[in-house]
Formats: structure tokens, sequence, C-alpha cells
């Protein structure tokens, strides 16, 4: 999900701001480290909304 994120145009920055976590939050889960549960669901959320949402209207 942060692959797709990262290529639809979002930085880490961008990704955190929105998950209301710092950069470096998302830097480890991006390296793999396990991340807090809560934020696996802000992630997928924003991950539906940006990603998944944007391909579903696109084929539309």
């Amino acid at each position: 999900m942060l692959d797709a994120l990262k290529q639809s145009g979002m930085t880490q920055a961008a990704i955190a701001r929105e998950c209301q976590v710092r950069q470096p939050t998302i830097c480890r889960a991006y390296k793999g480290v396990d991340v807090r549960y809560s934020l696996g669901q802000k992630i997928e959320a924003l991950y539906v909304e940006r990603v998944k949402n944007a391909d579903a209207s696109s084929n539309a």
C-alpha cells in the first residue's frame, strides 16, 4: 500500500501528515518494521481513498 501511495505521487511526509504521524514512522514502515495497528488502519484508509478509488473511477 505504501508503494502504491508513493507511485500515486505522495511523499513520505505527505503520507505521514495524512496519517497524523511523523515522517520517520512512515520511513520505518517502508523498511518493513512493524507499526501500530491503528497506523496500519490509517494507511489502508488513505490507500483506499487515494489509490483504489482512483483506479476504480478511472476504469469506469
